[in-house]
C-alpha cells in the first residue's frame, strides 16, 4: 500500500492499494501534483500512475526484468523516465491506461 499525506498536520490524504504487491521501490508525484508514479519490486517491475487523490489507476505495464533505480515525470507530464540497469526508458502515456514505452539502451557506467 501507498499512503500520501500532508506533512503539516499528519493526516492521511489517500491510500493506494492493489496493483504492487511485492513491495514499492520508486516514488514521483507529477509536476503538477495530481499523478503519483510508482514501480514496483516485483520480478517484471511493473510501473503504475495513479491519480492519488481519486485512487484510480491513470495507466500501467510491466517495464521488464531490469531493476529501476529511479522515476521522474517530462515537465509537460506527458511521459515518464525510468533510469535502469543499463538503459533509460522513456513511458508516454495516455487515458487509455497504457504506458507504451521506447528503450535507450548501451549506457557504459
Amino acid at each position: 500500500m501507498i499512503c500520501v499525506w500532508d506533512t503539516s498536520s499528519m493526516k492521511v490524504l489517500a491510500k493506494l492499494k492493489g496493483r504492487l504487491s511485492m513491495g514499492v521501490k520508486n516514488l514521483c508525484f507529477s509536476n503538477y501534483g495530481d499523478l503519483l508514479a510508482a514501480s514496483g519490486m516485483d520480478t517484471y517491475h511493473n510501473i503504475v500512475i495513479y491519480n492519488w487523490r481519486t485512487g484510480d489507476v491513470h495507466a500501467s505495464c510491466s517495464s521488464g526484468k531490469a531493476d529501476i533505480w529511479s522515476l521522474s515525470f517530462t515537465s509537460d507530464d506527458e511521459s515518464l523516465v525510468a533510469t535502469c540497469t543499463k538503459s533509460v526508458k522513456f513511458y508516454t502515456h495516455d487515458k487509455s491506461g497504457t504506458l507504451k514505452p521506447t528503450d535507450v539502451t548501451g549506457w557504459n557506467h
